[in-house]
């Protein structure tokens, strides 16, 4: 009979849950893929646990007997041979385990033997105690397991993105266990488990010990209760419950109670979120794949009893306990029903559906909104549960959305019951008693349910339509040409809600309804939104529907009111030195209007918190100017409260630190604070007096608490260090010494009515010392006395607030002591583990006390050098002896022991626990100290104890985490993870410290070393042996062993590796220490047999942590190296011979195998692995694979880049920032490097080089990238002269290094949103365009440069201009408004001229880029296609228009300049993206399309049609009429000139060698000889784009720029000999030339002036032939060139179709005369087909038309321009041989 009474050691009602609790850990959350199986099997062996779930094992008559007996007979052990005695002691526990828990009697044994073993975890707990942890905890695992698995099934809410295996296994698994009954389980567990029970029984039996213990079990306790609720609350959110289930759940919530504080429990919250899911349909709406599939599976569209019987018990008269959580299941399904109804798919349930009405009228008269606000929102845990707030968001948003009617009922009865009050007070009567609030708890629920939003979903935005706020009835329809994507219609209705709300608003619901827009203006996106209604609500435009005021939910209104309370209340304000005025009778603001006052601020602040833009709009406002009129107000005579609200606000606006710069200054100026106290004045004025006689006798202080965050809001955004000056010593010091005198030094002995507001004070005050010590870093010039003259005087000015910090920290001052004894009352307090008003207050504020110590100790010793070495006569002492002064109160030296004992709460409160780690790490340098530390940690057995579990508990912590980048933001459980690992990187900081230091030291005594006897005598043990404690050394050991059992080793190595690398240093230093050698190896040796297991997992590998990984292995190899000189000294030969096999032998040692991961087929699969590695290569001895890991090359980092100093000197300053790191290592201190550098810049006197002025160069970059409009456009001009002129481009190479060049290009992206509002057809401002016409005026600048357009490139210019969405956004052209058919332009141009200003800076910053980037030339050409690609909407757009006005134009000529140099096949290469096939192919189709329509330009612009284009001019005033056709002439051969040097480029860069011509015209003359006149059809252009010009274009062109160039040639000679004497010229021309400058009143002006006009002409005039001669020469030139190369293919290379070979014809892929593929299929296909079509005919034809074409007299004219203008120009004749060849060509006799 013994077998079935063994008892299980690990207990069988605690260890196994605690395996299964780890094990669906490391598969569901850690996502370990080993896991999965690990889980099958473990679910498969404990179902039945999680089927009777909580349910303990019986009593037991037979067990009773055998138990009884043990003290004699023993009792047999699971996995142990024989018996075991019991002691009579642990029997009787056992039985009274047995009774206390009902529990078998083996059962409480095994609980009671596993306390035992537990016990060194829990210091100074017994058995017993520990024993009933751990059956709570087992319980707790249980039920942790259960939430988590049901979280993981499939469903419909969430997913956890797990393996289909898995997800299938838990929906699985659990689906059984919902079908044995859980709900009915988890329903009575919940109701049964009650704390105070459970605490009463165990008081009865001493069951419970500290109050540590009795916080652990009850927290162990209320996790069990939370989690069952938690997982039918995940059921219901993933999956339905049937029928049954559901009236039961009702059934438990019909009993249900509220807390005292009228909220519902975590536990009762969680069920009644359960239910509301069963009723959630809001999933069908997202339509998701698996939509259909869900539907079928929802009892709320498939059973039709389901619903008849929900219907029937929820319309059941009978009354719950709590009404408003009967209205509110009732409201959440009248909703279902009107949701359901809603769905096409369901029309069955009509009956039903159509009760929705009467019971969300039901729920609304049970005052369903205001539990919702009190009992729902108002719970503790609303906000940690994600889907809580969304299903509240849900419940909410279907309400207004879904019962619109019900809705509007509510506000008519707002109504209603506002005109009743409104009789009533009329009339003097009460209001009466029985007016409803819904509309009011409507709001408010509204108001608290959206104010937090701890997760950032920004829920809110649901109630707001982008598209409303800017739409006000001038701008409708299509916004900028781009219809509105209409947002989704309940959207629409809420935003109709909110604004409607708004309208006619009946005083009642005024302070509601601005509370409801406070909380959904919480939100970035929300606060504009919000911002946005205010404004357009008090603007004129709006229909004025409340009357001339305006609405009193405005911005406008609210300032207004502002300013008139300040206008009344500053005649009432007394003179200064009237004492009374704080009493006087408030005539000016009634409770009500301060009540409506106070939420606007409230909402004020909010918004204004949340949005920048809004901030600074509101400051701006000429009319409203907020900051102001708030200060005006806070000097008259209103209650605290207001002006506490009215700081708050400023508190918002002074988060912008150009605001927070004025702000200081306004504080000062109205001396809300007095810092400047007038000679006659008797009585002090300010805050000060208000905290003293005002709040301290109220026994509030909500103004106290006010300024204080202002001004740590503005010592965080901006800080003046001359404020005050010329009326006062400058500087921050009245401040700080309010602060610390009235404010901090004074809050304890201060009465308070809320005991919590003693400790916000304390927290509020730190915050802005912690701040002002942050930012401190002390300089040699504050130790030296600084003198200003004030009033005639000579002064000496205030400090810097962190040095007077600094000096009262260092001293044994009042501020000091109250900051040491706040740490012991924090102690004390968090030691009783119960809750207390103000808690997380008093944490707050002891943080930053721990801070302060920290930056202290840390900044001491350089302000102590600076000290010493001025000659002030202050006098201080390092902090870490002033920490072992004696504490006043208790008369010891405890104030370190207070400190440390924060340690012991590292679980509750991680981040005190890291700040007091960093503390002792900081002062345990020093072996005088430790000495001391040691005697104060040990004198008191009991804090000895406690510090020692302490410091063991930090480094055992679970939840630890390292992290690879620590500066990124972190969600708040992974930074309490980090903060964990920190605070065990500290201790083990502290003992390698302390370990160097003579004994006896901290780490000797942490790490369980004798202290009073010599420390080789100690004898080391397992924790719990002979009474030893659990130590750090047994926590590191811990840490390293986790993970030896598995396959992969030591988990911290992969996981941790820093933690790691200390760990095994700290091991490393006890072995070679002579001291404590012996003891450790010993230790290490026999009980944890240490190196052998570890070094069996060398070499470590771990990818970005090569470092540590070195260092681990490091230290662990010399660990072993001494380990095997002893063991080989004392002949324990048997030791050094088993580790030497591990590292030298060939045979590698198969590392330990974990229970279930052993077997057969384990030990096959590694064997034949092996064997099969031996075949492949050598096996490495472990030895030698261990040098292998060592890589051996290193990365150099790359040189410094120094504008502005000598290399040389750098190099010396350098040196001198090199200091020795922690282990030994020298490094340089990069952060004090570049402190030095900007001090000898700042430091550089006179007038040098403008080189050595950064500064100047960083205040103009600054104003060029920041700040007013007009300053930038000043800056931006200014650095466009300074870079033309820089010749050694310093300016350049400062811009790029600085970041100020990638700042003005990153700002494009703003500009594009505010470029787009440009485009609207009504006038706006303008100054966002002259603001960016100056920048990209800047950059081209930059650009015409090579190494600017590099730098330009380097910055991904053109990558910004081409995300620019502005550029797509082209209008129409305005046909019926060309030249002047309308009234003459005005100042602001219309739309398309907008556009056109937007769009030609972009296209010239191209074009100078490509031109100048020589080097970059194929990079800079892909990032334009790239741009011309992403709008080639608006490209095509303009390459088709057939406008011909001079902008039109102007496009045209920019946009072919850079396609031309852009869009050609050779660039694709150069493109950044991974071109597939298909992308390639869509690329060349977008270059085949620019080229098609650019030769089609040819025909507009380059043939007979030009003449056409000339004559769409209709006639203008004369001048104007004249500049217009000069203007479109340069354009029209503009164009002609790009896009023949497009044509030459694709030649070339297709085709290089003559035998492979590219051809891009076909072999036809006739568009040159069969054209006489202009063509009829206006719209079309000439050449379709589906086939190729002839070359006849190009003839055309040729002769059209020959006479064209004489022409120009002789109005240029002309113009030059007119300019020469312009006196002489009759006066009928003088007027002429004056009116094309001056159009109107020429005859008025003086003989003079004229001649001044005139010369400006022709001035004028000569440029513009000048630029057309050039454009001429070279399209002559390039078209001779491109005639060249096509008459000289087509006569010499080209075979004619018809003199051919089919099967030549059809394999022939016309290499020799082929469009590449490059450009698209299309085009390809067309042309090949085409050219295989040439017949002899065509070409003899040909021939015979060039050579009419091409005549003599043709080429005399080409000889003659060459003679005239290239020779003059280039020493090249060019023209001259392409004539002698294309004639040469034309005289060949074919044969």
């Amino acid at each position: 009979m013994a077998a079935p009474l063994a008892v299980n050691s690990a207990a069988s009602l605690w260890g196994p849950y605690k395996d299964i609790w780890q094990t669906v850990m490391n598969a569901i959350w850690k996502r370990q893929p080993e896991a999965i199986h690990r889980l099958d099997q473990v679910l498969k062996k404990h179902k039945s646990d999680f089927i009777s779930l909580f349910r303990n094992p019986p009593k037991n008559v037979q067990q009773h007997e055998k138990i009884q007996k043990a003290s004699t007979e023993g009792v047999a052990v699971q996995g142990q041979q024989g018996t075991r005695l019991l002691p009579e002691q642990l029997i009787r526990e056992a039985f009274i385990l047995s009774d206390l828990f009902d529990i078998g009697e083996l059962a409480a044994v095994e609980l009671l033997l596993a306390g035992e073993h537990q016990q060194p975890h829990f210091p100074g707990l017994t058995r017993g105690l520990v024993a009933v942890l751990l059956y709570w905890d087992g319980k707790r695992c249980i039920a942790n397991s259960l939430r988590t698995l049901i979280q993981s099934r499939q469903g419909k809410t969430w997913t956890l993105e797990l393996s289909q295996e898995l997800t299938s296994m838990t929906t699985r698994f659990t689906d059984d266990l919902m079908e044995q009954g859980l709900t009915q389980k988890i329903l009575t567990l919940v109701s049964q488990i009650d704390l105070n029970n459970e605490f009463d029984k165990l008081q009865r039996e001493r069951g419970l010990g500290s109050e540590k213990h009795r916080k652990e079990v009850s927290d162990l306790i209320k996790e069990c209760r939370q989690s069952l609720a938690e997982s039918l609350f995940v059921w219901t959110c993933q999956s339905s419950l049937s029928k049954d289930d559901t009236l039961i759940l009702i059934s438990y919530l019909e009993k249900v109670t509220v807390e005292a504080d009228g909220s519902l429990d975590g536990v009762n919250l969680s069920l009644l979120m359960a239910l509301l899911y069963c009723f959630d349909v809001s999933f069908l709406e997202q339509g998701t794949e698996d939509r259909e599939d869900l539907m079928h599976r929802l009892p709320l569209l498939t059973e039709r009893q389901y619903i008849a019987t929900i219907h029937t018990r929820l319309q059941d008269s009978q009354p719950w306990k709590l009404p408003g959580l009967q209205a509110t299941v009732r409201l959440a399904w009248a909703l279902t029903l009107r949701g359901i109804s809603q769905l096409s798919d369901v029309t069955a349930l009509a009956e039903f559906t159509e009760a929705d009405e009467a019971m969300a009228e039901l729920a609304v008269a049970d005052n369903v909104f205001l539990f919702l606000t009190e009992s729902v929102v108002g719970s503790e845990n609303f906000y940690q549960e994600e889907f809580y707030i969304r299903r509240i968001h849900n419940l909410v948003t279907d309400f207004l959305a879904l019962m619109p009617m019900k809705v509007k009922q509510l506000r008519n009865r707002a109504d209603e019951d506002a005109r009743m009050i409104h009789m009533s007070i009329q009339m003097g009567n009460d209001p009466p008693i029985s007016l409803r609030r819904d509309l009011e708890h409507l709001m408010l629920l509204i108001a608290e349910l959206y104010k937090k939003d701890p997760f950032n979903l920004e829920l809110a935005l649901e109630y707001w339509c982008p598209s409303e706020p800017l739409q006000t009835s001038t701008i409708m329809g299509s916004y900028l040409g781009v219809a509105h994507q209409r947002p989704p219609q309940r959207q629409v209705v809420l935003s109709k809600f909110v604004r409607q709300m708004g309208d006619l608003l009946p005083s009642t619901i005024y302070i509601p309804y601005l509370k409801m827009l406070r909380g959904l203006a919480s939100g970035p996106q929300c606060a504009h939104y919000c911002f946005s209604l205010l404004k357009v609500n008090g603007s004129s435009h709006v229909e004025n529907i409340q009357g001339a005021g305006g609405s009193p939910v405005s911005w406008e209104h609210f300032f207004h009111s502002l300013m008139l309370y300040h206008e009344h209340l500053r005649k009432d304000l007394p003179s200064a030195d009237s004492v009374q005025y704080r009493h006087l009778p408030l005539r000016g603001i009634t409770q009500k209007e301060q009540d409506g006052l106070i939420a606007f601020l409230q909402l004020t602040t909010v918004i204004v918190n949340w949005s920048e833009n809004a901030r600074l709009a509101l400051c701006e406002h000429p009319q409203w100017t907020p900051v102001v009129v708030i200060l005006g107000l806070l000097q008259c005579s209103i209650p605290p409260i207001l002006k506490a609200e009215l700081l708050e606000t400023l508190t918002a606006f002074g988060k912008s630190p150009e605001i927070a710069a004025s702000l200081w200054q306004s504080l000062e100026y109205t001396q809300i604070l007095q810092t400047v106290r007038s000679p006659g004045q008797r009585q002090a004025v300010g805050i000060e007096v208000e905290l003293n006689e005002i709040e301290s006798r109220c026994e509030e202080y909500p103004l106290t608490r006010a300024f204080c965050r202002l001004v740590s809001t503005l010592v965080e955004s901006s800080f003046p260090s001359n404020l005050g000056a010329g009326l006062r010593p400058p500087g921050f010091d009245p401040y700080l010494q309010f602060l610390r005198d009235a404010v901090f030094l004074r809050f304890r002995t201060r009465a308070y009515r809320r005991a919590a507001e003693k400790w916000e004070v304390a927290e509020v005050v730190l915050e802005v010392f912690y701040k002002l010590l942050h930012d401190y870093e002390p300089q040699l010039e504050d130790f030296v006395d600084q003198y200003v003259e004030l009033q005639g005087e000579e002064i000496i000015a205030y400090k810097p607030p962190g040095f007077n910090l600094m000096y009262h920290l260092l001293n044994e001052s009042p501020m000091l002591e109250l900051s040491l004894s706040l740490l012991e009352e924090g102690v004390k307090q968090l030691d009783t583990y119960a809750p207390f008003p103000g808690k997380k207050h008093l944490e707050k504020a002891v943080q930053y006390c721990l801070a302060l110590l920290n930056l202290t100790l840390q900044k001491e010793n350089l302000f102590m050098d600076l000290l010493r070495e001025s000659h002030l006569s202050f006098i201080v002492t390092p902090l870490e002896q002033l920490l072992q002064g004696i504490n006043p109160r208790t008369k010891k030296a405890d104030h370190v022991v207070n400190i440390a004992r924060y340690l012991y709460h590292g679980n509750s409160n991680p981040e005190l626990a890291f700040e007091s780690a960093k503390i002792l790490c900081c002062i345990s340098c020093n072996s005088n100290i430790q000495m001391k530390l040691v005697g104060d940690f040990t004198h008191d057995q009991s804090i000895s104890q406690k510090l020692m579990a302490g410091f063991v508990e930090c480094l055992d912590n679970e939840d630890a985490e390292e992290l690879i980048n620590p500066d990124e933001e972190l969600e708040p459980e992974k930074r309490r993870a980090r903060i964990h690992h920190e605070t065990r990187i500290h201790i083990l900081n502290l003992l390698i410290t302390s370990l160097e230091c003579s004994p006896p030291s901290l780490a000797l005594y942490l790490l369980g070393y004798e202290l009073k006897k010599p420390v080789s005598t100690t004898n080391l043990q397992d924790p719990g042996v002979l009474g030893c404690p659990r130590t750090c050394l047994h926590a590191i050991l811990n840490i390293l062993e986790k993970g030896t059992e598995t396959r992969n080793g030591p988990t911290a190595v992969q996981e941790s590796p820093h933690l790691a690398e200390l760990c095994y240093q700290v091991i490393y230093q006890l072995c070679a220490c002579s001291d404590t050698s012996g003891p450790t190896m010993r230790y290490l040796r026999t009980s944890q047999d240490f190196l052998f297991t570890q070094l069996q997992y060398l070499p470590f590998s771990i990818k970005e942590h090569e470092i540590s990984t070195l260092n681990q292995m490091s230290w662990l190899m010399k660990t072993a190296a001494i380990e095997m000189r002893v063991t080989s000294l004392n002949r324990q030969r048997s030791h050094t011979q088993r580790l030497l096999h591990l590292l030298l032998d060939d045979m590698p040692v198969k590392p330990y195998l974990a229970d279930g991961e052993g077997g057969m087929e384990d030990e096959s699969r590694s064997v034949s692995g092996f064997l099969h590695f031996d075949t492949a290569s050598k096996v490495r001895r472990k030895i030698l694979s261990i040098l292998d890991s060592i890589d051996f090359s290193q990365d150099i980092p790359e040189p410094l880049q120094l504008d502005f100093f000598d290399r040389v000197q750098i190099e010396q300053v350098i040196a001198n920032c090199e200091h020795k790191n922690a282990r030994g290592q020298v490094v340089c201190n990069v952060k004090y490097l570049h402190r030095v550098l900007v001090a000898e810049v700042n430091a550089l006197q006179g007038m040098a080089a403008i080189g050595q002025r950064p500064l100047l160069m960083e205040v103009v970059c600054r104003d060029a990238c920041d700040g007013h409009e007009i300053g930038r456009m000043l800056a931006l001009a200014l650095l466009d002269c300074i870079v033309s002129v820089d010749k050694q481009q310093q300016w350049l190479l400062y811009l790029s290094n600085s970041g100020y060049l990638k700042v003005l290009v990153d700002s494009l992206a703003d500009d594009d949103l505010t470029l787009q509002s440009l485009l609207t057809p009504q006038p706006p401002l303008l100054k966002a365009l002259f603001t960016y016409e100056s920048k990209m005026a800047f950059l081209t600048r930059i650009a015409k440069s090579q190494q600017g357009a590099l730098e330009l490139l380097r910055s991904g210019v053109i990558v910004r201009l081409a995300q620019c969405q502005v550029y797509d956004m082209r209008p129409e052209t305005d046909h019926q408004g060309m030249y002047g058919m309308r009234d003459p332009p005005v100042f602001i141009p219309a739309p398309v001229e907008r556009y056109r200003q937007i769009l030609l800076p972009a296209l010239q910053l191209c074009q100078v880029i490509l031109t100048s980037s020589m080097a970059q030339h194929l990079q800079a050409a892909g990032q334009v296609l790239q741009f011309l690609i992403s709008h080639s909407d608006t490209i095509q757009a303009i390459l088709r228009c057939q406008d011909v006005s001079v902008g039109s134009l102007q496009e045209l000529a920019s946009l072919t300049g850079i396609i031309s140099k852009a869009a050609l096949p050779g660039v694709l290469s150069e493109l950044d993206i991974d071109v597939n096939e298909g992308t390639l192919m869509e690329l060349q189709g977008h270059i085949g399309r620019f080229q098609r329509q650019c030769l089609g330009l040819l025909s507009r612009f380059g043939g007979s049609d030009r003449l056409r284009q000339f004559k769409l001019q209709d006639d203008n005033t004369e001048g104007d009429r004249v500049n217009r056709r000069d203007e479109i002439e340069l354009a029209m051969q503009q164009i002609c000139a790009n896009v023949m040097e497009y044509c030459e480029s694709l030649m070339l860069q297709s085709a290089p060698s003559f035998q492979h011509t590219v051809c891009l015209f076909t072999p036809s003359l006739s568009e040159s000889t069969s054209r006489d006149g202009p063509r009829q059809d206006t719209q079309a252009p000439v050449v379709p784009y589906w086939h190729l010009p002839g070359l006849g274009i190009i003839v055309y062109l040729l002769k059209q720029s020959t006479s064209d160039f004489f022409s120009y040639y002789d109005s240029h000679r002309q113009s030059v000999n007119k300019l020469q004497n312009v006196e002489q010229l009759p006066p009928d021309e003088i007027k002429e030339l004056c009116q094309s400058v001056m159009p109107a009143g020429v005859d008025k002006i003086s003989t003079s002036q004229k001649y001044v006009l005139a010369r400006r002409r022709l001035v004028k005039l000569i440029n513009n032939r000048a630029k057309l001669l050039s454009l001429c020469s070279y399209i002559i030139e390039t078209c001779l060139f491109i005639l060249w190369r096509h008459l000289e293919h087509y006569l010499l290379h080209c075979t004619p179709s018809d003199s051919q070979d089919p099967l030549l014809t059809s394999r022939m892929s016309f290499k020799k005369g082929r469009l590449q593929d490059s450009f698209g299929s299309e085009p390809s296909l067309d042309f090949s087909s085409r050219l295989n079509r040439v017949s002899q005919h065509d070409i003899e034809q040909l021939q015979i038309e060039a050579t009419n074409s091409f005549g003599e007299s043709l080429q005399k004219k080409l000889l003659d321009i060459e003679g005239l203008y290239s020779k003059v120009r280039s020493r090249y004749t060019f023209i001259q041989a392409l004539v002698r060849r294309i004639r040469g060509l034309l005289r060949i006799s074919r044969t």
